[in-house]
């Protein structure tokens, strides 16, 4: 799928999770949408360590690019449900790509994930 179809349906689940927070918990599928929006932001940040990056690619607007609206979902998660719900289990999904061997692709990852948590999850921590 292109960056556009994947920025739409993420914007889509963000409307969502503001909209329908309580059936997102109660059918189980936090978990998997936290899975699924972490391997978006890996995917894309183990891609962009493998290139060449120039120095004109950080002029870009990157805010419309499906790793950014990922992690603005993310964001809306911690700031629209209860921390307990969200800051464990994502702390559990990271832990391992904090680690002294990781790559340094997987900790960008993981350091974005607690970043964007830390607003809506900051009296859990």
């Amino acid at each position: 799928l292109g960056d556009g179809i994947r920025v739409r349906a993420l914007s889509t689940i963000s409307w969502l999770v503001t909209a329908k927070k309580k059936s997102l918990l109660k059918k189980g599928l936090l978990l998997p949408l936290l899975q699924t929006l972490l391997n978006i932001m890996i995917t894309f940040n183990e891609q962009h360590e493998k290139e060449d990056e120039d120095e004109d690619d950080f002029l870009e607007d990157h805010d419309q690019r499906p790793h950014s609206v990922a992690s603005q979902v993310i964001d809306r998660l911690a700031l629209c449900l209860p921390p307990e719900k969200i800051f464990s289990p994502v702390l559990q999904m990271i832990n391992p790509w904090l680690q002294q061997d990781s790559l340094p692709f997987q900790k960008k990852t993981a350091l974005t994930a607690v970043a964007v948590m830390v607003e809506g999850c900051a009296e859990h921590i």
